[in-house]
């Protein structure tokens, strides 16, 4: 549990996808933190030699966006990266993104979304559930498909295997930017 809370833990991988155009940036730790040569495409995948140097570069980007769309990321990862950021000494670039909950701009979560931000409670029609259950519902590949959670990022982490969590993280992005058509197109300014 102690890799879940971020006054105990580090920040890996940071995955972020442009929605409309689907390019994008993976920053993640790594030992090896040469840049593959060989790497083109919509998504270039930045090994970064620590954490520090990986939120430095996150919010250098963030701060170019007007929004992001997360899954959950009011709960979980903005206050995570918040915190993990004050923890370093990290310049925040953005710090708008937990503001007015019931507003999807500057930060739509996906979760609170699709919940009508909890209106039914646990046992309701719009209930909570986790992304891959979203996913499976609508027809979306899900990040949990291809044999990774995020409960086998610690283990990966001690096995060096740093690439091969960047490209969960990625599919985990890949999948929210999916749902996010999905919310946009069938249910936005449902109230």
């Amino acid at each position: 549990m102690f890799s879940l809370w971020p006054l105990t833990a580090r920040v890996v991988c940071i995955a972020m996808l442009n929605a409309e155009t689907l390019h994008g940036q993976v920053l993640f730790t790594a030992d090896d933190f040469e840049q593959d040569s060989e790497e083109g495409g919509p998504v270039e995948f930045v090994p970064c030699v620590d954490e520090t140097e990986l939120l430095t570069a996150f919010w250098a980007v963030a701060k170019h966006y007007d929004g992001i769309v997360t899954f959950n990321g009011r709960g979980f990862d903005v206050p995570f990266i918040y915190l993990r950021s004050a923890v370093l000494n990290v310049p925040i670039s953005r710090r708008d993104w937990l503001g007015y909950r019931y507003a999807v701009e500057p930060h739509c979560d996906l979760a609170e979304q699709f919940t009508f931000y909890g209106v039914s409670g646990r046992d309701g029609a719009a209930r909570r559930f986790n992304l891959d259950f979203y996913c499976k519902v609508f027809g979306i590949d899900s990040p949990k498909g291809h044999g990774v959670t995020g409960m086998d990022v610690t283990r990966m982490l001690a096995e060096e295997r740093y690439r091969e969590i960047a490209e969960y993280c990625l599919r985990d992005v890949n999948a929210t930017v999916e749902l996010y058509r999905v919310w946009k197109d069938r249910l936005a300014g449902v109230k």
